[in-house]
């Protein structure tokens, strides 16, 4: 069922509970299996986000590069998400990471509203990790598709690598 307001909620991440942020180089939210991002012509919105100056601010997990990060003020849950112009039916989110970053998430939902207030989990991970830079696929298991196992993560071959610093990691 399409909604206006779609976010990933981390509950969890790599580091655990002494890690005090969570992180992503870019997020993509797709109507179709493997189908491009639709997050155009809406706002992004975050539970948190610090200015690094280039980096951190939510807005650089959406702007295609891969060079550039959010990161959350705070240690998990912290929510990164996309308020559409339009009603949208997510069915598959890809984060891309860093390898062995430790606030790269582990525990992950895929979360949805009317009003940007009220949220309903629409599908949720577990065990997510990157022991490489790269995507990280997590398509809703309620939506059945042959490519793949649903609800679990796929690995898109040929990932590239992605400079990625954000605080108390070197």
């Amino acid at each position: 069922m399409p909604h206006e307001y779609w976010r990933v909620f981390i509950s969890a991440v790599a580091g655990g509970g002494g890690v005090e942020y969570t992180s992503a180089d870019e997020v993509e939210m797709r109507e179709s299996v493997g189908g491009a991002s639709v997050c155009t012509g809406g706002a992004i919105i975050a539970s948190s986000e610090v200015d690094l100056g280039g980096n951190g601010r939510a807005s650089e997990a959406y702007d295609g590069s891969l060079f550039t990060y959010w990161v959350s003020e705070l240690s998990p849950p912290q929510w990164i998400g996309y308020h559409f112009a339009s009603a949208k039916e997510i069915v598959e989110i890809a984060i891309h990471n860093p390898a062995d970053d430790p606030g790269n998430p582990e525990a992950l939902s895929l979360e949805y509203s009317d009003d940007g207030i009220e949220w309903t989990s629409a599908d949720n991970w577990s065990g997510a990790a990157w022991p490489t830079a790269g995507w990280q696929v997590f398509t809703r298991s309620a939506i059945s598709y042959g490519a793949t196992a649903a609800g679990t993560p796929r690995r898109p071959s040929g990932a590239v690598a992605a400079r990625h610093a954000p605080p108390g990691f070197a």
